[in-house]
């Protein structure tokens, strides 16, 4: 039916969305080694629209998502 295949999609996103937190988490544990690199990922950006998922560790972070959902505007 529609209302299975709807969960069934939003089911697999948020494990997606799971998967790229718990990466995130991991490397801001010090999985990234350097304290650089960690603080990078402290400041990590999830971002979703529509189809499209981005996992960005950047020192701009901020803008880079900013830009990524104005691609979607």
């Amino acid at each position: 039916s529609t209302f299975r295949s709807a969960r069934a999609s939003m089911m697999f996103w948020c494990s997606l969305i799971i998967i790229l937190e718990a990466r995130k988490q991991a490397q801001a544990d010090g999985g990234a080694w350097y304290p650089e690199s960690v603080a990078l990922w402290e400041s990590a950006e999830i971002c979703v629209s529509g189809n499209y998922l981005m996992l960005v560790a950047h020192q701009n972070a901020s803008d880079i998502a900013d830009s990524f959902y104005a691609l979607f505007a």
